[in-house]
């Protein structure tokens, strides 16, 4: 391993253990973004469940006035 190392830094411009820490500084960088994506997309799906739980109280609550609206209409009737 030191061989490949020692050949690199007489070839490179760069030294092994500057391409080591550019190498981990993008692991972390694409590590950030990977962790403020799936944030994003479990706040999106909070907020789906949310507008579908909505949306079933709302579905729940024009049946129970229909319903209501029938019995008045077979009390008229």
């Amino acid at each position: 391993m030191n061989l490949i190392a020692r050949l690199l830094d007489l070839l490179s411009p760069f030294s092994v253990e500057t391409v080591i820490r550019r190498h981990e500084r993008d692991v972390a960088r694409l590590q950030r973004v990977a962790d403020n994506r799936r944030a994003a997309a479990e706040a999106e799906a909070s907020a789906a469940h949310a507008a579908l739980q909505a949306a079933r109280d709302h579905a729940d609550e024009a049946t129970r006035a229909e319903r209501i609206a029938d019995r008045m209409k077979a009390l008229v009737d």
